[in-house]
């Protein structure tokens, strides 16, 4: 059980990351964004928009081969940006991620950090966003091993 809450206040302080900064993207009206992903992570995620930087949080969960629950925190850096081919904004960018989370099948905590690398669309007229993404890996905890992670996703920028 302590563990379960230790990985709970991790995720609820990953996902409140203190940091100000100016600049929205298409249609939004703030620097905030509420999203989901699919993949081999999937869940809620959250970002706050930057010029050039995404800070990024997310919320993950597993019902699957005895359930598990995670949270990852990081940063995402804009390499290249065009929007000449079509109306809305495309961008590249790299990343840090930090992962953590709890298997409850057999009562593991684990922990790792990825560098994904991101393509993201945001519409011109709309709030907006659509990104794919796949970053190399490693876990650190229970043991060291080279991973993925993959996925598509939507966020919504207030």
């Amino acid at each position: 059980m302590k563990k379960a809450f230790a990985c709970a206040a991790l995720v609820a302080a990953m996902a409140t990351a203190p940091v100000f900064a100016t600049g929205t993207k298409g249609n939004a009206k703030t620097q905030w964004g509420v999203g989901v992903r699919l993949g081999s992570v999937s869940g809620v995620t959250m970002q706050y928009k930057m010029d050039k930087f995404d800070v990024i949080a997310a919320g993950n969960f597993g019902l699957l081969n005895g359930g598990w629950v995670a949270g990852e925190g990081g940063v995402n850096f804009q390499i290249m940006q065009w929007d000449d081919w079509t109306p809305g904004e495309w961008a590249w960018t790299i990343g840090a991620v930090g992962d953590a989370g709890f298997a409850f099948d057999d009562d593991k905590f684990y922990l790792g950090a990825f560098a994904p690398f991101r393509l993201n669309y945001t519409f011109p007229k709309a709030p907006w966003s659509f990104f794919v993404e796949l970053g190399p890996g490693l876990e650190f905890l229970p043991d060291v091993n080279f991973d993925m992670e993959g996925g598509i996703g939507a966020t919504y920028l207030f």
